[in-house]
């Protein structure tokens, strides 16, 4: 199984990503599933999206604890949440980090 946990602020896109990337998978034939992860706080807030693939059903239900991936939009977010926790060794930490207007320095 192939786990993955995407990282940002309420707004960035991050529930959208986890449930497109399993809906690609579903279309490629695989066992796929996207949990978000939000409070009642509005846009701006801290957001978690849980993604997992297998090539057999998911029967596990919950947020992924040991990522192969972790994917962060936002630095704000690093300052706030402990990103790379639970990444398992081997694992890829992905920083995409976007340019605001006036923050380009």
């Amino acid at each position: 199984m192939y786990e993955m946990r995407f990282h940002g602020l309420g707004g960035e896109g991050i529930v959208t990503v986890g449930e497109l990337l399993a809906k690609a998978a579903i279309i490629d034939g695989k066992w796929a599933q996207s949990l978000p992860y939000f409070s009642t706080e509005r846009r701006g807030s801290p957001v978690i999206s849980s993604v997992r693939i297998d090539n057999s059903p998911i029967w596990l239900k919950s947020f992924v604890q040991n990522p192969d991936v972790v994917a962060v939009t936002n630095e704000l977010v690093m300052k706030l949440v402990n990103v790379a926790d639970g990444l398992k060794e081997t694992g890829t930490l992905l920083i995409i980090l976007q340019s605001l207007p006036g923050n380009l320095g």
